[in-house]
């Protein structure tokens, strides 16, 4: 039978330098929900336009686990099931995670011998790339976008801003994401999204039939909906061309529409406001 893509909802990264806006970029996608790990939301905080946006604590493994139970509708309280309430689930940060994850690790080695001090050895980089190989996995099951905010690092190898991430997991992540986004902040304070790799940084995109203009998008402060349409347009695959007409749509059978026709309208704006957690 012929290959068929499930475009609808697929997971991304977002790499860029510190304070590039990447957090309010991500405010730009469809009904998000943010798993905070480094309370770093204050930018989109009590802005109207995005008062739809939810976020959940993430300071543990066990809170991580209750997130994507709430986020998978696997929770056994019906009102903390989120599988309809949102349609983008917004890791922040990715790299943060990592680190919970290890100090984790590093606890538990420190109370079996007490001679152990809190330096990572190599083994726990193993079992931490492990455990959020894992975790990535479930989460990608859930019918929602998936996105992973990432600092940036230099690689000295290519020379490249590269996602910041340890282990095995800097080398795996193209294999773990369908789209790497790279956030510019040009000298002008002009901010670019690159789909497309550079000799200056890393990127990529599965979405092989976006042109190249569309691989290089412009983010304004006051474009609320950036990530919404993009999302769309991959979700709207290539288009089948008729006579005369060669453009791609941005408009269709998308994703954020088939999530609409389930789930209820979006809340009118008002200040960010935590998703209470169940534990």
């Amino acid at each position: 039978m012929p290959i068929k893509a499930n475009r609808l909802f697929q997971t991304w990264a977002l790499h860029g330098p510190s304070g590039a806006g990447k957090t309010t970029l991500c405010a730009t996608a469809p009904k998000p929900v943010f798993l905070d790990s480094n309370q770093g939301l204050l930018s989109i905080a009590d802005v109207p336009e995005f008062g739809h946006v939810k976020y959940v604590d993430v300071r543990s493994m066990e809170s991580l686990e209750e997130a994507y139970d709430q986020c998978s509708g696997t929770t056994t309280s019906k009102k903390d099931d989120w599988s309809k309430q949102f349609s983008t689930i917004v890791f922040d940060h990715f790299d943060d995670i990592q680190g919970i994850v290890l100090d984790e690790l590093i606890e538990k080695a420190m109370e079996k011998d007490d001679r152990r001090d809190d330096t990572v050895e190599q083994r726990e980089y193993g079992i931490m790339g492990n455990k959020l190989r894992r975790y990535l996995r479930k989460f990608k099951r859930i019918p929602m976008h998936k996105i992973l905010i990432l600092g940036s690092k230099v690689d000295f190898d290519s020379g490249q801003e590269r996602p910041s991430l340890v282990g095995a997991l800097q080398h795996q992540l193209p294999y773990l994401v369908d789209h790497t986004m790279y956030l510019q902040v040009k000298e002008n304070g002009k901010r670019i999204i690159h789909l497309n790799e550079s000799e200056h940084w890393y990127a990529k995109t599965r979405a092989r039939w976006l042109s190249p203009e569309q691989r290089k998008i412009v983010f304004k402060p006051d474009d609320y909906t950036c990530l919404t349409r993009l999302f769309d347009m991959v979700a709207a695959g290539p288009k089948k061309p008729t006579s005369g007409d060669t453009t791609t749509p941005t408009d269709g059978d998308t994703a954020t529409q088939k999530k609409d026709a389930d789930a209820p309208r979006a809340q009118k704006p008002k200040s960010l406001k935590s998703t209470k957690s169940t534990k």
